[in-house]
């Protein structure tokens, strides 16, 4: 019952798409990372590339930032990100790879991850972060939620679902930054309000996003070694 009490509530405010709002995403996405000075952009300019193909990959896919978040790594997702491993390796760019597990991890800073990595014995680490967003809205269908049938058949709940990715190889012993890419995922429901979920929308935006993802990262890491 209480699955569609909220929209019959809010009938009289039949809504529509408000759109997302990319710059917050990435916002969720950036670096958190302390301020630099200038001496420190300097140190970085005379940082120089030191693995060579074949090398060991650790993956970092880090955890998503309490804001509005409904979402979590699973299985299927590792799956994926597996098959960009076995690409890469076929491609003779890795001699191993693996995920990192999230309870080796200390944090979610550039530093932190290249200490998880190193600790694992890994030459690079390809720090994967993600964030996504829910737009909810009703359309006129939603009146017959005013029945109780209605919730269960009448298609009038939206929801549309933006995934977003970015992602950096970085050496684990100086920082020096390989590729770096971002992809997103968009997929929309509409559906009776007794089942319409986030998670329905979300999931395959999030694996269109990672399978965007692994491409462009692949193709990156093959042209950088």
């Amino acid at each position: 019952m209480k699955r569609f009490l909220l929209p019959v509530i809010t009938l009289s405010l039949i809504s529509c798409s408000t759109g997302f709002d990319r710059g917050a995403l990435r916002a969720q996405l950036a670096p958190r990372e302390p301020q630099i000075n200038d001496s420190q952009v300097q140190m970085e300019r005379k940082l120089q590339p030191q693995v060579r193909a074949p090398f060991k990959m650790a993956i970092a896919l880090q955890l998503p930032g309490a804001y509005r978040q409904n979402w979590r790594w699973n299985s299927e997702d590792r799956e994926l990100v597996e098959k960009w491993g076995l690409d890469l390796q076929r491609r003779g760019k890795l001699s191993d790879f693996f995920i990192m597990n999230e309870m080796f991890l200390e944090g979610d800073s550039t530093a932190a991850l290249r200490r998880a990595a190193a600790r694992h014995g890994a030459d690079a680490v390809l720090m994967v972060s993600a964030a996504s967003e829910v737009d909810n809205y009703l359309n006129p269908s939603s009146l017959l939620y005013f029945t109780i049938v209605g919730a269960f058949i009448a298609p009038g709940s939206h929801k549309d679902a933006l995934f977003m990715i970015e992602g950096e190889l970085v050496d684990v012993n100086n920082g020096y930054l390989y590729a770096a890419a971002q992809s997103e995922g968009e997929y929309s429901t509409v559906r009776p309000a007794y089942f319409s979920e986030d998670k329905d929308a979300l999931a395959p935006a999030k694996k269109e996003a990672l399978m965007a993802f692994g491409e462009e990262i692949s193709n990156r890491i093959t042209r950088s070694f």
